[in-house]
């Protein structure tokens, strides 16, 4: 029995099935962009360099380089699942089917090569319209913060989640939102709520983002911290390759 030509298939397959899921993340990024860069959203501008025109509407711009990061992530599913259904029904043994795992390992290597690289360079030159971004915020989107500000004051949070979402229905009929919703319609359902000053300084979205601190939050820090403990990854990923490639 080659058990070593074995092994070394399974490690193809699992470097097939890790290709795909990094092409299944940068797909849905893709994606992600793709939406934020269209007409009806306008949040980001995508470079030229990774955008085509259209062959009939002057003002169009494709986004070309993402449409085929996104296409491409299905044939690395692709081939992961096709190298599994290759292994499925061999022996423990070396057989001859096992030699088309060497087309799928570098296409698959390859193609995501390719679409890292354009993934890089379109978020490198990407735009942000910050003043559109900062125009569609609604401060309907805080009631949560309104509902952890209850339970900080000792209201059972299905309660508090209860309130807020009356809350929400009453500024919906008296077409306003939650920030504009007159103080005595809170009183009238809350009382805890605390002092209107108090109210109102629930309605800052930096606020709002920088309390949660805790690890995988979105406070400035806790953000820093996941960076700062990928790019050590990364490094110790890159230094175990170099010691690999000098032994």
């Amino acid at each position: 029995m080659d058990c070593f030509a074995h092994f070394l298939n399974s490690e193809n397959l699992e470097f097939l099935n890790w290709s795909s899921l990094c092409g299944l993340h940068l797909s849905r990024l893709a994606e992600d962009l793709i939406i934020y860069s269209s007409q009806e959203f306008r949040l980001v501008r995508i470079s030229d360099e990774f955008c085509t025109g259209s062959s009939l509407m002057p003002q169009k711009r494709n986004p070309d380089g993402l449409e085929l990061v996104r296409g491409a992530a299905g044939l690395l599913l692709g081939d992961a699942f096709s190298l599994g259904s290759v292994l499925k029904g061999l022996p423990s043994t070396y057989n001859k089917d096992l030699q088309t795992d060497k087309e799928l390992l570098f296409r698959s290597h390859d193609r995501l090569l390719e679409c890292i690289k354009v993934i890089i360079g379109t978020i490198a030159t990407l735009e942000i319209d910050k003043a559109r971004a900062l125009s569609l915020l609604d401060a309907n989107m805080l009631a949560t913060d309104v509902a952890h500000e209850l339970v900080r004051r000792g209201v059972p949070f299905r309660r508090a989640h209860h309130h807020v979402g009356r809350l929400v229905c009453r500024a919906t009929e008296l077409r306003c939102d939650l920030r504009t919703l007159p103080y005595e319609e809170y009183l009238s359902v809350c009382p805890e709520i605390g002092s209107e000053e108090e109210l109102q300084s629930l309605f800052s979205w930096e606020a709002s983002v920088e309390q949660y601190r805790c690890e995988g939050g979105t406070a400035r820090a806790a953000v820093g911290r996941q960076l700062d403990a990928l790019s050590a990854w990364l490094g110790t990923a890159e230094g175990g390759n170099r010691l690999e490639g000098q032994s």
